[in-house]
C-alpha cells in the first residue's frame, strides 16, 4: 500500500483531469486496516468508494482496472476486465530484482500469455504520468478494449474450469525452469 497506492491516486488525478465524470473505486482486503489507506486519500479531492468484501463486483462494474501485480491480475483477467498492471517495490529489492528476476512479464494474464497482453509499469516506469497516460489511451479506444477483452478470455479458456490454479502454478514454475537455463 505505502509504495503503490499514493502513486496510483496520482494516476487517478491525472485521469480525472483529462475525464472529468470519471468515478474511482478501490476495493479493499478486508484485512488491510483503514488506517493503513485512509491517511493516502485525505486531502484528494478524488470521486473514489472504498469498498469492502466487493472486489469482483468493483471489477465486474469497471471500465479499466489499475492492478497491483499478483493474484489481482489474474482475478480480472478471469473477471475479463482490460486493465494496466502496476508494481513498485523498495529501490534495494528493486535493484536485486533487476539481477536475480529475467522474466519478460510480471502480470499473470501476460505471464500466461506469454506475450504482452496488458501494460505493465514496474520499477521506473512506474510513474503517475505513464501509467495515467496508458489508461486514458485505452479508455479512448473501444477497440483496443475489445482487443484486451478477447485476449483476457483466451487466458481464462486456457486456464479451463476446475482446476485452474494448479495450472497456473505449473506454468509459472515450467516458465522459471526456462529462465534459470
Amino acid at each position: 500500500i505505502h509504495y503503490i497506492l499514493p502513486e496510483l491516486l496520482d494516476a487517478a488525478e491525472l485521469i480525472l483531469k483529462e475525464r472529468p465524470k470519471t468515478r474511482f473505486l478501490l476495493p479493499v482486503a478486508g484485512t488491510i486496516d483503514d488506517s493503513l489507506v485512509l491517511p493516502h486519500l485525505k486531502g484528494r479531492n478524488l470521486p473514489m468508494t472504498m469498498l469492502r468484501g466487493q472486489t469482483y463486483d468493483a471489477i465486474a462494474v469497471s471500465d479499466l482496472c489499475l492492478v497491483a501485480s499478483g493474484t489481482a491480475t489474474l482475478e480480472t483477467a478471469i473477471i475479463g476486465t482490460p486493465m494496466v498492471v502496476v508494481y513498485k517495490v523498495n529501490w534495494l529489492t528493486s535493484l536485486i530484482s533487476k539481477f536475480v528476476i529475467q522474466a519478460e512479464h510480471i502480470g499473470l494474464p501476460n505471464v500466461i500469455a506469454e506475450r504482452r497482453i496488458v501494460p505493465e509499469f514496474i520499477r521506473g516506469d512506474f510513474k503517475a504520468s505513464l501509467i495515467s497516460a496508458e489508461a486514458l489511451d485505452i479508455l479512448g479506444n473501444p477497440q483496443k478494449q475489445a482487443k484486451m477483452r478477447e485476449e483476457l478470455e483466451l487466458v481464462r479458456k486456457s486456464l479451463g474450469e476446475e482446476g485452474a490454479s494448479s495450472r497456473v502454478a505449473a506454468h509459472i514454475a515450467a516458465r522459471i525452469k526456462e529462465l534459470q537455463r
